[in-house]
């Protein structure tokens, strides 16, 4: 699914209205039938809008004239005479079909008797251009609105919702509701933006798909894509058919990162799975996972000195990871620095840099750049190291993603609630599936050996990580325990009901999160 930035959502307008012709009167008009069919879902009584002086208060006052048509009681609360003509003509409108507007200064304890009479709360205040902070007054109705027990439908985006990165300041519309025109919107779907949103309902207005298309570089990973990307399991395959990984990690501290990883990477489908371990953790992987094979390093972390035994085995294997469980000794990060620098890794399909190994990366940067089959896969507080900013700076930060993405030549997720997927290219993917099970040691190296048995599978690094990340928080979903009881280890248990859930899937179908 394509999702749209706010500003390039004013681009498509302006193209549609100016370059092709189409009154920007008759997209208003089908934004507010969009709008009045929502509302009319939920058989209101009595309905209030609240209006803002742009288009998006045009918007309410176009859907509330549709609804006075239909005979039912609307009223609107305005924060001043609209700006613009379209919106201007549809509050005139909304007038002459019996609306009644009351202008908003302040919330009074009249004000509020006024409002709570109100069985639905349209939401016409702000846009999708939103940004900065709520003044005291907007702060005060609309903390009062979301107490209130009435429906809310949010137009386009709640109130007080960024629209590129989801963050509000300090409050929003909470809408059981939001309408939203001709593309999602990455606010409608970071949190906490997500959770003021509501039930997502995108409406077709009139825009053409080819300028959401050309004017978009933000892919949402849905059900749709993760289907098409799903490698084949031909019948006749044996264990070499299905790729071969390897996965370096593990040291006395995390003993288990190197087995999570592996377990990844198995139930995913990978034929093979290798570790290369320091001898404790070895026997952690043999003792719990009988069917990876697993090799010991020379001494109780990994140093330079495995390096040429690591390389050797390369020769056997498709795709690899390194960094779970790996420790920051000197001699470790040393071991990285002259494993990512050696040449031979051109030749994998991917190789995956975790964990620890994004530390000793920090330091030696250099051993990434142009490695086009790299997959970095931190966390705020790793990519924070990686880029030299501040953690509040990244988190949700879709051009640092990108950007980084794009200077390294390289793949690249931050992994988040919705993690931001960036390559080369400068394109962009948000994972959102997923849920607060993940939130527990382990999930990371799960991932990373997810990702690397994909690519065994013969997948491309992107697409392997995008499946991958996409795959993982789909499994969470569909577990049947309560999210707070998860692990890494029996979210891995319930990949067989991701492939089911996809092979079910027909690719004509709407996502059920979306409509």
């Amino acid at each position: 699914m394509k999702l749209v930035l706010p500003e390039k959502m004013k681009e498509i307008d302006k193209k549609t209205i100016e370059e092709l012709g189409v009154p920007s009167l008759l997209l208003m008009e089908s934004a507010a039938a969009a709008v009045e069919l929502q509302v009319l879902s939920f058989s209101p009584r009595k309905i209030l809008l609240l209006c803002g002086r742009g288009n998006n208060g045009g918007d309410a006052y176009a859907a509330g004239r549709k609804l006075l048509a239909r005979g039912l009681e609307v009223s609107a609360l305005s924060l001043g005479m609209p700006v613009t003509k379209e919106a201007r003509l549809n509050y005139r409108l909304f007038k002459a079909f019996g609306g009644r507007v009351y202008k908003y200064t302040e919330l009074t304890k009249k004000t509020r008797s006024f409002i709570s009479e109100h069985d639905l709360i349209l939401d016409g205040l702000f846009g999708v251009g939103f940004k900065g902070s709520l003044s005291t007054e907007m702060i005060d109705l609309i903390e009062y609105v979301n107490a209130l027990s009435a429906i809310k439908v949010a137009v386009d985006i709640p109130s007080g919702v960024d629209g590129t990165n989801g963050s509000i300041n300090p409050i929003a519309f909470k809408a059981n509701v939001t309408v939203t025109f001709g593309a999602g919107k990455p606010g409608h779907f970071f949190f906490p933006g997500c959770v003021y949103t509501g039930t997502l309902h995108i409406a077709r207005i009139g825009f053409p798909e080819r300028l959401v298309e050309d004017l978009s570089n933000i892919e949402l990973v849905d059900d749709q894509l993760a289907k098409a990307l799903l490698p084949e399991r031909i019948p006749w395959g044996h264990k070499g058919t299905f790729g071969k990984v390897c996965i370096v990690g593990g040291s006395s501290d995390y003993t288990g990162a190197a087995l999570l990883a592996a377990l990844g990477s198995m139930k995913i489908g990978a034929g093979i799975v290798y570790t290369f371990t320091p001898r404790e953790a070895q026997e952690i992987v043999r003792n719990n996972l009988p069917e990876a094979i697993c090799i010991a390093s020379k001494s109780v972390v990994l140093t330079p000195e495995d390096v040429d035994a690591l390389i050797a085995l390369l020769d056997k294997v498709d795709a690899l990871v390194v960094g779970p469980g790996i420790g920051r000794a000197d001699e470790t990060i040393d071991f990285v620095k002259e494993l990512l620098s050696s040449k031979r890794l051109k030749s994998l399909g991917a190789v995956i840099v975790d964990a620890d190994a994004l530390y000793a990366v920090s330091r030696v940067p250099e051993t990434i750049k142009r490695k086009g089959n790299f997959i970095l896969t931190p966390h705020p507080g790793e990519f924070s190291r990686l880029t030299k900013k501040p953690i509040e700076e990244v988190v949700n930060n879709m051009d640092t993603v990108k950007s980084f993405a794009m200077e390294m030549e390289l793949q690249l997720t931050l992994k988040g609630a919705v993690s931001i997927i960036a390559d080369k290219s400068g394109g962009i993917w948000l994972n959102n599936t997923g849920n607060t099970g993940l939130a527990k040691g382990g999930s990371g190296d799960l991932l990373s050996g997810t990702i690397a048995g994909l690519s065994a599978q013969g997948l491309a690094p992107l697409e392997a990580l995008v499946l991958g990340s996409y795959f993982m928080g789909k499994a969470a979903e569909l577990t049947d325990k309560y999210e707070a009881t998860l692990s890494a280890s029996a979210i891995a248990a319930n990949y067989g009901k991701v492939f089911e859930y996809l092979k079910a899937y027909e690719s004509d179908s709407r996502d059920k999160r979306y409509n």
